[in-house]
């Protein structure tokens, strides 16, 4: 198992593994195809692996990742340069603690910003999960930047450390698009398209209709007229997704004028782990309650097992079907769906 960012990969180590970290003479860098580097082991984290992180990987089955040392290596350079860890497994409030050094003569480069950034991402991955600790000596100023560039907020202070939190909502922000977004709306529309429905038709009709109906200058007279409600999801200030709905929409057979159609909720596959669907979803429910929308409904693939399913989940009962066209000789067969608002 590893984890990659742009200009590195994050690899726990086995049992096997922090047993050659540990030696003096890059047997470890050997066995991973790795460059010699300036990695150094003092006596007093020698004994930390031996007595305590050693056996607790060995006894942790699966779980050892909690349990060991993470060696952060430069993808560029095929070198080790810093170490991550978790300080065991997430407590009953699902909070996991972080620790992370960085060698000498590759700090103020970014790299460990980078690698916690990766881990963080990883760990909001997992169900257990709701908040990641890290604490700092109040002096060692790098370290709280660092922190802070990965949005960590400050949860008290103790006589020897700050003690920094981040939970998953602190690293996502959502916004109404503009039209100085269609590009950008157009490459992330045409990506998570693809990505969900790319195997749905022949791959010419596929690639036929985003160019048709995601490009930019589409997507621009799309944001232009006001009743096109666009918004765009971050995490981790990456884009992430977007989602599109319209106020006062009904079907056909809709009893309710003030209801609304959610056109189009995406995320790129790169987020699918992290549960950023419901949180985009909850708030354009949100805005439509505020809107005084009675409800909403929308069009589903209906091989789309997984959206299917989270807009089951989400309280919404299938109404009826259509035929979604893909091109002159395709089309999909959709659920429609509908969710009526307390």
């Amino acid at each position: 198992m590893h984890l990659a960012t742009t200009r590195l990969k994050l690899q726990p180590l086995s049992a096997a593994e922090l047993t050659l970290y540990i030696q003096e003479d890059r047997q470890l860098e050997q066995q991973l195809q790795l460059l010699p580097g300036s990695r150094q082991v003092t006596e007093r984290v020698k004994k930390k692996i031996t007595e305590t992180i050693l056996p607790a990987v060995t006894t942790a089955g699966d779980r050892f990742v909690f349990h060991t040392i993470w060696i952060v290596i430069e993808k560029a350079t095929k070198t080790i340069v810093a170490d991550l860890y978790c300080k065991g497994e997430p407590g009953a409030n699902g909070e996991v603690e972080i620790g992370y050094a960085t060698y000498p003569e590759y700090r103020g480069r970014g790299l460990m910003t980078e690698a916690v950034a990766g881990l963080v991402r990883w760990a909001f991955a997992q169900k257990n999960i709701k908040a990641v600790f890290a604490a700092t000596d109040p002096g060692n100023t790098a370290s709280q930047k660092l922190l802070q560039r990965n949005h960590f907020r400050i949860s008290h202070q103790t006589t020897d450390d700050i003690c920094w939190r981040l939970e998953r909502k602190d690293l996502v922000s959502i916004r109404k698009a503009t039209e100085e977004d269609a590009l950008l709306l157009s490459a992330i529309a045409t990506t998570s398209f693809i990505e969900s429905h790319g195997h749905s038709g022949p791959a010419a009709d596929i690639q036929a209709y985003v160019a048709e109906k995601y490009n930019p200058a589409v997507l621009q007279q799309e944001l232009q007229d006001p009743k096109n409600i666009y918004y765009l999801l971050y995490y981790q200030d990456q884009p992430a997704g977007y989602s599109k709905i319209i106020f006062n929409a009904p079907y056909p057979e809709s009893p309710d004028q003030h209801i609304s159609k959610l056109e189009r909720l995406y995320l790129l596959k790169e987020f699918y782990s992290l549960q950023l669907g419901t949180v985009l979803f909850d708030f354009n429910v949100q805005l439509m309650k505020n809107n005084r929308q009675a409800g909403a409904w929308l069009y589903v693939w209906k091989e789309n097992k997984r959206a299917v399913q989270f807009y089951r989940q989400a309280g919404f009962v299938i109404t009826g079907n259509h035929d979604f066209k893909i091109s002159e000789t395709h089309s999909n067969p959709n659920h429609r769906m509908l969710l009526r608002f307390p």
